[in-house]
């Protein structure tokens, strides 16, 4: 395998996936990375992203880009389209950073522009699985990309506009908006932002309107309540439970904002 261009040190590499924390995926990711690039520090984002929800991936994945080291190799592997004609594509995010992403909407929300194609074999794993892309192309490809190769080596320019949109605004400011994700906890992360002007802003789901709270301590035990969440957005969540159980309700629900009286 031809090796990449030589680099003083090694770029760290961020991992964000849904594989699951302590899983033997992740692992194999990171040993992918290990043998191309050892040197390359290894930084686990996170691995509990709902399986398959791409705009889950794509708002911890941009909320998380200000935190980024400016030389870090951003790698995220959400990908329900794996093994499919969908295209991997590599590139610089604003400020620096690059990212190795499947072309489902993730980069279009990190801006990645430009982006390239992944299409150098010489990159990847000598045997690909058609399941398993993040150890044998995404990790290859960020592991070269760590040790100073440019992505534009990797193969053709995909202009802005030719990337899979997101579908959905991750920060929306409209009145109406939809559930975007459940967290472990069970809250419900919204793509509504968070108003910073109006606190006492709320929201309906179905018919239901409910009290926006700064803690959860301000309510008791088992109220529902609005708050606004660390993503920046707001979120629904149940006093010391889950508002996804108590609701029922999960991705694609819709909310409307109320606004404060």
């Amino acid at each position: 395998m031809p090796s990449s261009p030589p680099a003083t040190s090694a770029r760290p590499v961020v991992l964000l996936t849904d594989f699951g924390p302590g899983s033997a995926y992740v692992g194999q990711m990171e040993l992918a990375i290990a043998r191309i690039a050892p040197t390359a520090r290894v930084v686990h984002l996170a691995h509990d992203v709902p399986p398959q929800n791409v705009r889950a991936a794509a708002l911890v994945a941009v909320t998380s880009r200000p935190l980024l080291p400016d030389d870090a190799v951003l790698c995220v592997v959400v990908d329900p389209g794996v093994g499919t004609d969908r295209a991997i594509v590599a590139g610089r995010l604003p400020g620096g950073p690059l990212a190795v992403v499947p072309d489902n909407g993730l980069a279009s929300a990190l801006e990645l522009a430009p982006a390239y194609v992944v299409e150098d074999r010489a990159k990847m794993a000598p045997v690909i699985s058609p399941v398993f892309h993040g150890r044998d192309i995404f990790a290859p490809v960020a592991a070269h990309l760590a040790l100073g190769l440019a992505p534009e080596a990797l193969g053709p320019r995909l202009p802005a506009h030719a990337l899979v949109p997101l579908g959905v605004p991750l920060h929306s400011e409209a009145r109406g908006g939809e559930v975007l994700f459940a967290d472990r906890f069970g809250n419900l992360v919204t793509n509504l932002r968070a108003d910073p002007n109006d606190p006492r802003q709320t929201l309906r789901l179905r018919d239901i309107e409910l009290p926006r709270v700064s803690t959860y301590g301000e309510a008791p035990a088992g109220a529902l309540v609005v708050v606004a969440g660390s993503f920046g957005n707001l979120e629904i969540a149940e006093v010391g439970g889950s508002a996804a159980a108590a609701t029922g309700m999960g991705p694609g629900a819709p909310v409307t904002r109320v606004p404060g009286a």
